[in-house]
């Protein structure tokens, strides 16, 4: 079986005819790809001069079984000639085209779909993330064509094409090796962390006025009164959140006219006292002072939130039992949230989004732990011309357990040295088992923010469904400050001693039971009792959710050896 190679332009295009000849005499060839990576292709050829640069691009080709010229790797010169001895050099070439990167942007955006895309899951300190990060929830891998140079996904255990190699095994070459024991769960914790912040202003004017009688600031101490009332960036209470007064006055006024009913009288009645120079008994009249007041409070609350969202996903497998197996605890960090007025995240529809990117995660590292038997072996060259790492295998016969067995292509090599023509192929095989469904009660679920029902079922497109108690843990702290009104804020307003309790005090204590009217004991005080809005350091909620359906990988091998 003839092999060809010739050297050409970057974009030209591919010519059994024009292209079967041998620019260099190939002593040996390597062919080979890996899972995820590009194909290269080494080449051990005579020494000699290298061709112009716009032309170190390269067709091997060969004749199939049909005699018909098949191009079996494109790609360009990469490795600088390596001496092999006084005679021979080692090229190499690899098929990454020269648009890889446009062709990688491209792939990445369309991948930025929910659920397998979460930014707040991305870690990048630059805003570029890193090409694997875009495939942390897909059981899929990169795949780069080795003739087209095409990008695409390429699933972890089917391929495009299935491919039956039973009759081709080369004799004494199959080997089969167990790894490591697949995961049989994973626990995750997602960590959000975020600041919630609200601020608002509340004016008491109107509710203090209404605690006085007549519904308007009175006292017989006005200097007093004025002298106490809350000053111009006067703060209320201390800690990273509270109350400032923002705008303050006080100022006396004269009272409406009611008439007859006197509604707002300007003086006491009668009160009786001793005289200081006469020593007599005698009726005074005190002044009955009114005021209006504007108290504008400015209110802040900067709340630290920590919550913690946590599940196990289990999967079963044919080796999940007993010692073998294997558990694995996985944190994850979501990136700031942002300052929010919510108090809550995982309950939100954005957090629920992000329990769903969570579980897909969680899926593809159990899919990833799964295919732990390999199995390799040797085959005829012209029998793997067109095989990729976007296909799967079969392999059928008694040497194999169960008797059939279907794999996923991990890695191939074409190898020619000298007349010896040799194609070598490993698989990764997924232990599987049959998974118990659960019986799931469907619910209606809302997608409001901050709204839910105590309890919400939901799927993600992998098939896992879920649920979790959104009430299961207290808000601490205010949830919901921006919704407050002033009669949440202010919880009372406590006066003591306006002027018609003066008056009934000093009408108590006048003459004879005192000789002295004094006020001294009895000043009018204002006190109000505010919503507390200091926080603490960290407010930490654990929401816990619970998987009705996990998941498992196929059965793509029966290690117990029983044919099906």
């Amino acid at each position: 079986m003839n092999t060809y190679f010739s050297w050409v332009k970057k974009d030209e295009v591919f010519d059994p005819g024009a292209h079967a000849r041998e620019d260099l005499q190939i002593f040996k060839l390597n062919i080979s790809q890996k899972e995820g990576e590009v194909a290269l292709a080494q080449l051990t050829v005579l020494k000699q001069e290298l061709p112009p640069t716009d032309q170190r691009y390269a067709f091997i080709s060969c004749q199939n079984e049909e005699g018909e010229i098949q191009l079996i790797f494109k790609g360009k010169l990469v490795f600088f000639p390596k001496i092999m001895n006084d005679e021979s050099v080692l090229l190499e070439f690899s098929a990454e085209p020269d648009q890889s990167r446009e062709q990688l942007e491209k792939l990445q955006e369309s991948l930025r779909v929910h659920p397998y895309w979460d930014e707040l899951f991305v870690h990048s300190l630059d805003g570029k993330h890193d090409a694997i990060e875009f495939l942390d929830a897909w059981s899929e891998l990169y795949y780069w064509d080795r003739i087209t140079g095409e990008l695409s996904l390429s699933n972890l255990f089917l391929g495009r094409k299935t491919w039956d190699l039973s009759n081709e095994i080369l004799k004494d070459s199959l080997k089969v090796t167990l790894g490591e024991t697949p995961l049989s769960e994973i626990t995750v914790n997602v960590i959000a962390e975020w600041t919630q912040k609200a601020e608002g202003h509340i004016d008491v004017s109107h509710k203090i006025a209404r605690h006085f009688s007549g519904g308007m600031i009175n006292t017989l101490t006005p200097a007093d009164f004025k002298n106490r009332w809350p000053k111009e960036g006067q703060k209320i209470s201390g800690g990273r959140s509270g109350y400032q007064i923002v705008k303050s006055h006080i100022t006396e006024i004269n009272p409406p006219k009611t008439g007859i009913l006197n509604s707002y009288p300007t003086v006491t009645g009668p009160l009786w006292r001793v005289n200081t120079q006469t020593s007599e008994p005698e009726a005074i009249r005190l002044k009955r002072s009114w005021l209006k007041a504007r108290l504008l409070l400015g209110w802040s609350y900067r709340q630290k939130r920590r919550e913690i969202m946590s599940f196990c996903l289990p999967q079963n497998h044919q080796l999940s039992v007993g010692t073998h197996r294997k558990e694995k605890k996985l944190n994850l960090h979501l990136q700031a949230i942002g300052d929010s007025h919510r108090s809550n995240f995982f309950n939100t529809k954005r957090g629920r989004m992000a329990i769903d990117h969570a579980i897909e995660v969680a899926k593809s590292y159990l899919a990833g732990s799964s295919r732990c038997v390999e199995i390799e072996f040797e085959v005829p060259f012209h029998s793997i011309l067109q095989l990729t790492t976007d296909h799967d295998v079969v392999l059928k016969g008694v040497v194999i357990p169960g008797g059939l067995v279907k794999g996923k292509v991990v890695s191939y090599r074409l190898s020619k040295d000298g007349l010896k023509s040799i194609g070598w192929v490993k698989l990764a095989i997924a232990v599987g088992a049959t998974t118990i469904n659960h019986e799931v009660r469907k619910e209606e679920s809302y997608a409001q923010d901050d709204y839910c029902l105590s309890t919400d079922i939901f799927q993600t497109p992998s098939g896992i469904i879920y649920q979790y108690e959104k009430n299961q843990a207290p808000i601490s702290g205010v949830a919901y400050p921006q919704n407050l009104t002033i009669h949440d804020f202010v919880k009372d307003v406590a006066v003591r001693f306006d002027a018609a309790k003066q008056c009934d005090y000093l009408a108590a204590n006048q003459y004879p039971i005192r000789e002295n009217l004094s006020l001294a004991e009895t000043p009018t005080t204002l006190a109000l009792d505010l919503l507390d809005l200091r926080t603490r350091e960290v407010a930490e909620r654990q929401i816990n959710v619970e998987i009705l359906k996990g998941w498992s990988v196929p059965v793509q091998i029966n290690l117990a050896g029983e044919t099906s």
